[in-house]
C-alpha cells in the first residue's frame, strides 16, 4: 500500500511538467546513438567519450561506458553501449543502450518519485508504457518498481523494448545505505538486415 501511495505521488507530480497528448513513437536508439551502428560509427558521435568496460567480458558482446555522466531530463545518467559480435557483424553492431543512476542516502518515497517522473516522460514520447507490479516491495529493506513497452519489427521478425527498472536497497552496504538504482534500457533486438554483398546470388 504505502508503495502504491509513492508510485501514484510521482506521478501526480510529473504529470504537470508533461505535454498533453503522447506521441506514440518507437525509438530507433537514444539520442544519435542509433541500433545497428558500428563501434567506430558509435564512438565516432561527438559529445561522449567512452572508455571499455571490463564489468562485461563476454565472448560475444562489447560494452563501452561513458567516461562521464550526461544529463537527461534534469538527471545525471551514465550511458553504456553494448556490442553484439557474430551472426556476420564481426565488427558488430550496437543492440543495446542504457542509461544509469545509481545514488546512496535516497529515501524509498524519493527513489519511487523519480521512478514515477522517468517512466511519465517516457509515457509522453513513446506512448503510455506497461507498468510492473510483480517486482516488490519484497519486506525485506527492499523494493522494485519496473514499466516497459514493445514493437513487433516486421523486418527483423523481433522486438524493440525500452524498459525503465529501479530498485531500491535499504542494506545495500554499511557504507552505502538507502541505494536507488535506475535503469533506462533501449533494446534494438536482432541485427538489422544486412543488404547481399554486389555478385552474390539470393533464393
Amino acid at each position: 500500500m504505502r508503495r502504491r501511495a509513492f508510485l501514484a505521488a510521482a506521478s501526480m507530480l510529473a504529470l504537470a511538467a508533461l505535454p498533453a497528448h503522447a506521441e506514440e513513437e518507437m525509438p530507433s536508439g537514444w539520442d544519435a546513438y542509433r541500433f545497428g551502428m558500428t563501434l567506430e560509427e558509435a564512438t565516432a558521435v561527438p559529445g561522449l567519450a567512452f572508455e571499455e568496460c571490463r564489468d562485461h567480458e563476454e565472448i560475444q558482446q562489447k560494452v563501452l561506458r561513458s567516461a562521464s555522466e550526461v544529463e537527461v531530463g534534469g538527471t545525471p545518467f551514465r550511458v553504456t553501449l553494448h556490442f553484439r559480435l557474430g551472426g556476420g557483424y564481426d565488427e558488430g553492431w550496437l543492440s543495446l543502450i542504457r542509461l544509469m543512476w545509481k545514488r546512496s542516502q535516497v529515501s524509498e518515497a524519493r527513489c519511487a518519485q523519480k521512478h514515477g517522473q522517468i517512466v511519465e516522460r517516457m509515457d509522453a514520447r513513446y506512448g503510455v508504457l506497461t507498468r510492473s507490479d510483480r517486482d516488490g516491495p519484497y519486506g525485506n529493506g527492499s523494493s522494485s518498481y519496473s514499466a516497459y513497452k514493445h514493437w513487433w519489427v516486421k523486418q527483423r521478425g523481433d522486438f524493440t523494448v525500452v524498459k525503465v527498472r529501479t530498485h531500491w536497497n535499504e542494506h545495500a552496504g554499511s557504507h552505502d545505505p538507502n541505494v536507488c538504482d535506475i535503469t533506462i534500457s533501449y533494446d534494438g533486438g536482432k541485427p538489422p538486415a544486412k543488404e547481399p554483398a554486389p555478385g552474390i546470388r539470393q533464393f
